[in-house]
């Protein structure tokens, strides 16, 4: 359901621009959230080597995401 918390949030998002943490799994949910904050100017990261990495599909495996503005 993160989607639609994500979604349910936007206005508070645009108006705050939080760092949000959030477990999505890689399937379609995860697809939509990542569209919907890229929508909205945020980018996705992981935590690697203790370091926040833009998140690169090819080489992360992750379920752990930091959106960050």
């Amino acid at each position: 359901f993160e989607f639609f918390v994500l979604k349910g949030g936007k206005e508070v998002i645009q108006r705050d621009r939080p760092v949000i943490y959030v477990e999505l799994w890689d399937n379609e949910n995860r697809v939509k959230c990542f569209e919907f904050i890229r929508s909205l100017g945020y980018q996705v990261y992981v935590l690697e080597n203790k370091i926040l990495t833009l998140f690169d599909s090819t080489k992360h495996k992750q379920h752990n995401f930091t959106f960050v503005p």
